[in-house]
Order: structure tokens, then C-alpha cells, then sequence
């Protein structure tokens, strides 16, 4: 992957304090989208606003998710298989759009073509696409 933009690389390490805050096994999809949400300055963040979504809901129902899965374990894995299945989708969206680093709207591009997880049905609902977003990061 390529040089990350710093609010790329904060976003990452507040998912990562997100996996301990929630007591989870490793980082999955929630911790990055509910990261993104939470740095409120990012592009990603942004789009998702002028889109018009209740950035508060979404928030309330990844924190719920992820108590959900809380977990004892005091061994914990680092990453889910999806994080990195993002990572490389967040960085051929950068590259398609000429971009020569991976940020913030790249890896919600990212969580949106990774249309399995929880956090991307979530985005859906609330009438978020990978077309959408594109078009917001385009104009």
C-alpha cells in the first residue's frame, strides 16, 4: 500500500483503540467506519453528511454492534481478513481517481465495496453507494 495522508493513518490508530475500548478480538469493519465517523474533519466524513446521513444513528448502532461483541479473551488478534480486504480497495479507488495516497474517502469506498460486514449494510440503509460517494469526491 502506499504512503497513507495522516488523517488516514489517525484513522487506523483510532480504530485500533476502538478494538480495545470495546474489548473486541481484532479490528473489524465497525471500528474503522466508527472511526471515520468520529474524526468529523475528514473528507469521508464529510461526503457522508452532504449525503445526508444521521451520522449520530449510525454511530449509536456501531457502538451497540460492537458491545455486542465484546469479548473476554486477553489474547487478541490484530486484524479481521476484511480490514485488509479495504485496505487494497481504499487503495485502487486512490489510484483510479489519481490519487497518490490512501485517505479517509478511500477507505469508506473501501468499507462500501466490502458489502458483506455489518457497518456497510449500515451505510446502505441510510442510501450510501459506492456510485454515490464517487460522485460526491468527483464534484
Amino acid at each position: 500500500m502506499k504512503t497513507l495522508k495522516f488523517k488516514s493513518e489517525s484513522i487506523i490508530l483510532n480504530a485500533e483503540e476502538l478494538v480495545l475500548t470495546f474489548s473486541s478480538p481484532y479490528m473489524d469493519v465497525e471500528h474503522l467506519l466508527l472511526s471515520i465517523i468520529n474524526d468529523k474533519n475528514n473528507k469521508a466524513c464529510k461526503i457522508l453528511q452532504k449525503i445526508g446521513v444521521d451520522l449520530r444513528k449510525i454511530k449509536t448502532e456501531l457502538e451497540k454492534e460492537l458491545r455486542n461483541r465484546k469479548t473476554d479473551q486477553y489474547e487478541i488478534s490484530p486484524v479481521n481478513q476484511k480490514i485488509f480486504e479495504i485496505f487494497n480497495y481504499a487503495q485502487d479507488f486512490a489510484e483510479k481517481l489519481g490519487r497518490e495516497i490512501v485517505d479517509a474517502e478511500h477507505l469508506l469506498l473501501g468499507i462500501l465495496k466490502e458489502s458483506s460486514s455489518f457497518a456497510s449494510k449500515l451505510l446502505f440503509d441510510s442510501g450510501v453507494s459506492v456510485e454515490r460517494v464517487l460522485s460526491e469526491i468527483k464534484s
